[in-house]
């Protein structure tokens, strides 16, 4: 469950995006338009911040549990370098859900727009009004409320994952310039398109949840046990 979470952490940047203003743009030719308009948000997300916050969250998350807490007063640094040990697994795991999410996600963008409406959402994204947008949603978003009770088999609900969506695109919209906002409420209103694809947050939310609530891999659990178990044993003796 721990490592659903956190690949949970990096995708919400997808739907966070989502959850901002939209720009109308004008249409391209020579690409598949649901193909586009998926890369077109995905395109000014820093991967790099978004997993490091990701990370960071879940050092805050082990920081509150009793059993790590005792460990780590026992040795001081265990928290980071526990991280730091199964990030390889976690990006590993977050790599082959990426893959899975886009195949979902386009379907549903698909399912929902006309070829020349996806390419009106999806050039809006090249703006860079747009890019200044997705790139304060990346700093801005920490999956603390996703991650919140890791330590439990519950699974990660909707409510947690708005929580942290919510928090990223309204600090992401308002670090924006007042001129960025005012240009980007005045165009999102002229057009019924943008006003639909807001609309469909909670779809994407909901398709998200779903797929990042799937059980982890045999293989990817056997190695996330392996590594805790060296991990312990190194640390404090078999």
């Amino acid at each position: 469950m721990i490592l659903n979470r956190i690949r949970i952490a990096a995708l919400a940047l997808f739907a966070a995006i989502l959850a901002t203003f939209h720009l109308p743009a004008m249409a391209q030719d020579n690409v598949d338009p649901y193909e586009e308009m998926y890369a077109a948000i995905q395109s000014g997300v820093d991967q790099d911040v978004v997993i490091e916050n990701a990370l960071e969250a879940i050092r805050n998350q082990y920081a509150q549990i009793p059993d790590f807490i005792t460990l780590e007063a026992q040795s001081p640094g265990l928290i980071n370098d526990y991280v730091d040990a199964i990030s390889p697994v976690l990006m590993k795991s977050m790599t082959r859900s990426n893959a899975e999410m886009k195949v979902s996600m386009i379907a549903l963008l698909r399912s929902e727009f006309t070829p020349e409406g996806a390419l009106e959402v999806a050039a809006h994204y090249r703006t860079d009004a747009m890019q200044r947008l997705m790139g304060n949603v990346s700093r801005n978003f920490s999956p603390d409320n996703t991650l919140s009770g890791i330590e439990t088999d519950a699974p990660v609900t909707e409510t947690q994952i708005n929580r942290d969506i919510n928090l990223a695109a309204t600090r992401g919209a308002l670090a924006l310039s007042a001129a960025d906002r005012a240009e980007i409420t005045r165009k999102m209103a002229a057009s019924p398109t943008l006003r639909k694809f807001e609309m469909m947050t909670p779809k994407i939310v909901a398709v998200r949840t779903e797929q990042e609530n799937k059980p982890l891999l045999a293989s990817e659990e056997a190695e996330l046990e392996k590594i805790a178990e060296e991990f312990f044993v190194k640390r404090f003796g078999g």
